[in-house]
């Protein structure tokens, strides 16, 4: 395969691909719309490249999102960012995605910025994490870990499950089972635990 080819076959995975997928300039203006954003949003090529990324988001998130775009074109990459834009009809869609910059020779060009539709059931049955930190499932039965330290199995799909970041650990039962010998010394059974999370 040709560079040619390699070029053409990556603007094709990026075209078509499902994720909602943009790119602007430091002035907020669009220079990449994939073909998810144009469904999602409405409008055509040739109209994005006459809009303002402010154009689309939700006048209620103006003030944060133009935080973040100063953060990621001093060269901060952002994951996990929850937005919401408003499509040519007017209606609300929440999104959530990552947000990194272009450079070339240490001057910001452009952002690079993936998305996915967040459906409105996907509050329902997640895992709560706490104020921050990943969510640890444990990597032999499943169970996923809660705020107050216990281990549950939550009736959600693995795919809401895993919307922010994931540590894989060992819960309490499993560490006993698979490690008989230390079953007696919790000091054991959390560093066997800890060190697993620690490679998630």
């Amino acid at each position: 395969m040709t560079a040619t080819e390699d070029v053409e076959m990556f603007r094709d995975l990026v075209e078509h691909a499902p994720e909602i997928i943009q790119s602007v300039d430091p002035e907020g203006r669009y220079l990449y719309v994939n073909e998810a954003w144009r469904t999602t949003l409405g409008y055509t090529n040739e109209e994005a490249r006459k809009m303002n990324v402010f154009d689309v988001i939700a006048p209620d998130h103006h003030e944060l999102c133009m935080s973040r775009m100063e953060q990621v074109f001093k060269g901060r990459t952002i994951r996990d960012i929850e937005t919401s834009f408003v499509d040519r009809e007017g209606r609300r869609i929440d999104v959530i995605g990552s947000i990194s910059c272009r450079t070339v020779e240490g001057k910001p060009l452009a952002t690079r910025a993936v998305f996915r539709r967040l459906e409105a059931d996907e509050d329902s049955g997640s895992v709560e994490t706490g104020a921050s930190g990943p969510v640890v499932i444990c990597s032999w039965c499943g169970a996923t870990k809660q705020p107050s330290g216990s281990w549950e199995f939550v009736n959600a799909p693995l795919s809401l499950r895993l919307q922010g970041s994931v540590s894989h650990g060992l819960c309490d039962d499993c560490a006993r089972r698979l490690w008989p010998i230390w079953s007696a010394s919790v000091d054991a059974i959390d560093w066997v635990r800890t060190g697993l999370a620690g490679r998630g």
